[in-house]
């Protein structure tokens, strides 16, 4: 994450966040997104920390990133 800090203000202050990481599906993928958590996955076998966040503008319809 680039500005750990600045997700942490935003998920306080309930402001929305945009979002550009690279898919390996999709390649560089941007979205407007709502930022609720750092906690393990629960979907991940990796347990460390993720960002967790709510998609509001995917073409698939809004769900957690």
């Amino acid at each position: 994450m680039y500005n750990h800090q600045a997700f942490i203000k935003a998920i306080e202050e309930k402001k929305l966040v945009k979002v550009r990481f690279n898919s390996f599906e999709k390649g560089v993928i941007e979205r407007v997104c709502v930022p609720f958590d750092f906690v393990p996955s629960s979907r991940a076998r990796n347990q460390e920390n993720k960002y967790q966040f709510y998609d509001l503008n995917s073409p698939n319809g809004e769900h957690n990133l």
